[in-house]
């Protein structure tokens, strides 16, 4: 199975809206402005932080039209919104958008994945209380509200089959007293999004008193074999800065290169990075 630059990018496009699995869903902005739209793909919960809050723009010549209702939309609500463009950066600038760095999309070849057993650490999330917990992680991790993180992901089991939720949990720490309190929790999530054959990573977090310490690249690796046992044969992902290393570790490579702009300026004390990281 070959890909494309064009397939990889709607492919994160279309993972990104079913990503959103929350119930962010059932409000006005997210139904008329979300969706995978061939030119671009727009995931909006209509929260205040950027994050949330998410399009991915191509080059292809019908784009400007859906970028001027979405960032119409977003300056009349206030609603601060990352765009990823792939040779769309003109455009973007011509509109007043504030660019805030690159990020690189990764792509990771199933045959490349080794077989990771359970260790019992690391699983996939099967009850609501687990995902809980990875939100938590996700909160502390990217620096959001847990409310805006449940909000737009879901507290709960994904109902939708093609979105997984990964854990991995703290084992026995009684060498490390300083992280004993996080024995038996969950400390590290992922997220995945599938799209017929293949499997986009977003959101990978560790608890950041537990950051590089092997636990992300050990949930990860089992993630991905599991993800190949369900019959993925390519992965995707869209990387920020501080997550390049743990995914070239694993095999992924840079495929290309997106540029990030930033609808609007209020960034309400927040990062911006992708979901991804």
């Amino acid at each position: 199975m070959s890909l494309t630059n064009e397939s990889m990018w709607r492919t994160t496009g279309e993972s990104l809206v079913q990503l959103f699995g929350g119930e962010c869903k059932t409000n006005d902005t997210f139904a008329q402005l979300s969706g995978n739209l061939g030119t671009a793909a727009w995931a909006l919960t209509g929260l205040p932080y950027p994050d949330l809050n998410m399009g991915i723009v191509s080059a292809e010549a019908n784009r400007e039209n859906s970028m001027n209702n979405v960032v119409q939309r977003c300056n009349a609500q206030n609603i601060p919104c990352l765009i990823l463009s792939h040779d769309a950066d003109d455009l973007c600038r011509e509109m007043g958008m504030q660019e805030v760095g690159v990020f690189p999309l990764m792509h990771l070849s199933a045959n490349c994945v080794v077989q990771h057993e359970d260790d019992g650490a690391c699983k996939l999330a099967t009850c609501d209380s687990e995902v809980q917990e990875g939100n938590l992680v996700v909160s502390s991790a990217f620096g959001l509200p847990v409310e805006a993180i449940d909000y737009a992901f879901g507290n709960g089991v994904p109902k939708d089959s093609t979105v997984r939720v990964y854990i991995a949990k703290r084992e026995c720490a009684a060498s490390q007293a300083h992280a004993s309190d996080l024995t038996g929790r969950v400390v590290c999530s992922l997220r995945i999004s599938q799209v017929g054959q293949i499997a986009v990573l977003w959101c990978m977090a560790t608890e950041p008193s537990l950051q590089r310490q092997g636990i992300g690249k050990r949930l990860l690796r089992f993630a991905l074999s599991a993800e190949k046992e369900l019959g993925a044969v390519q992965m995707l992902l869209l990387a920020t800065p501080n997550g390049l290393h743990l995914y070239q570790a694993v095999g992924f490579k840079t495929v290309a290169q997106a540029s990030a702009f930033l609808i609007s300026s209020e960034l309400n004390g927040q990062a911006t990075h992708p979901s991804s990281s």
